[in-house]
C-alpha cells in the first residue's frame, strides 16, 4: 500500500530506494526514513514547548497524508525535549514497535510520561552503543557509532546515538546533537569512514559543534548534501555563520529547514537527489 502511495507522486524510476525527510519542527530534530522494503523509521520526534508538540503539526499530517500508520522503529538520539518532545504525540496517534534509546535515564517530566507510554503500549525498548546494529531493512545496514558503553560522564548532547545508514554505495550520517568532543572521537575512530552522502549537521549548526576535522571527514565536495534543522530566527544564534561557511566549503549543497522546510531526500544506493514534493 505504501509503495503505491509514494511512488506515482513523486515520480522516478521503479529501482527500490531509500527515502529521508527532514521534517521543519523549528529548533529540534525529526526524520523519516522510508526503507526500500517500506518500512517507516523515525530519528527523533521534534520538540515539545507548552503550546503543543511539533509533531502534530509537522510529522502527523505527513504520515496522514502517504497512509502511514505504523513506524516500525524511533531512535530517539537523547532525551531533550527538542527531539523527544514529540514522541508522547506520536504514541497516541500511531503503532509504534520498538525504540531505540541511548540508555540513559533523566528526570524529567517529558521522560517519565514516555515511558509510560511505552509501558502501556507494549513498546520494545532497547539501548544502543557503539557497534551495534539496527534491523530496519534486509538491504540496509545501520550501524550504531556513539554513544560507546564509557560516556556514563558525558553530557546529555555529547551522548547523543549516531547512526551511520548505508544503502548500496550510499551513506547517510545522523550524529544527534553531540559536540567537539565526540566529534573528535568520531573522527579517530572512523576517519574517512565517517564520509557521508547525507549528512545532518549536528545541533543545528552550533558553533558547540562540527569542527574542521569532522567536517572534512564527514564531506565530500562533489557528493554530500548537508541538512541543517533549525528554526526560524533563532534565539540562540544558530545557525552559525561561521559553521555554515565551514560546511559550504566541504561539501557539495547545504540546505536549511528554515530556508525551504522539509527536505525529502532520495537514493538509489548509487546517486543522491533532492525530490521537489511540496
Amino acid at each position: 500500500m505504501t509503495a503505491s502511495i509514494w511512488g506515482p507522486v513523486v515520480g522516478g524510476g521503479t529501482a527500490p530506494t531509500l527515502d529521508i525527510v527532514f521534517f521543519d519542527v523549528g529548533q529540534g530534530d525529526a526524520a523519516l526514513l522510508k526503507t526500500p522494503s517500506d518500512h517507516h523509521v523515525l530519528i527523533d520526534a521534534g520538540p515539545r514547548s507548552p503550546s503543543g508538540a511539533t509533531a502534530e503539526f509537522a510529522v502527523l499530517p505527513f504520515l496522514r497524508r502517504w497512509g502511514i500508520r505504523r513506524l516500525d522503529l524511533v531512535v530517539v538520539s537523547h532525551s531533550d525535549a527538542d527531539h523527544l518532545g514529540g514522541l508522547p504525540t506520536l504514541l497516541q496517534a500511531v503503532r509504534v514497535d520498538r525504540v531505540v534509546h541511548n540508555g540513559r535515564s533523566v528526570d524529567t517530566d517529558l521522560y517519565s510520561q514516555t515511558r509510560r507510554l511505552l509501558r502501556r503500549n507494549g513498546v520494545s525498548r532497547q539501548a544502543a552503543h557503539r557497534g551495534d546494529t539496527l534491523q530496519m531493512d534486509s538491504s540496509i545496514r545501520a550501524e550504531v557509532l556513539s554513544p560507546s558503553g564509557r560516556s556514563t560522564l558525558a553530557t546529555e548532547n555529547n551522548a547523543s546515538v549516531v547512526l551511520r545508514v548505508e544503502y548500496g554505495d550510499i551513506n547517510i550520517l545522523l550524529p544527534g546533537d553531540i559536540e567537539k568532543d565526540i566529534e573528535q572521537n568520531l573522527v579517530r575512530t572512523y576517519g574517512e569512514k565517517l564520509l557521508g552522502h547525507v549528512v545532518k549537521v549536528p545541533h543545528y549548526g552550533s558553533e558547540t559543534s562540527s569542527r574542521p576535522s569532522f567536517v572534512r571527514s564527514a564531506s565530500d565536495s562533489t557528493q554530500t548534501h548537508a541538512v541543517v534543522s533549525v528554526g526560524h530566527s533563532s534565539r540562540y544564534g544558530m545557525p552559525n555563520a561561521r559553521v555554515i561557511r565551514r560546511w559550504r566549503r566541504e561539501a557539495r549543497q547545504v540546505h536549511s529547514t528554515a530556508d525551504r522546510g522539509a527536505m525529502w531526500m532520495r537514493t538509489d544506493g548509487k546517486e543522491v537527489w533532492r525530490l521537489q514534493w511540496q
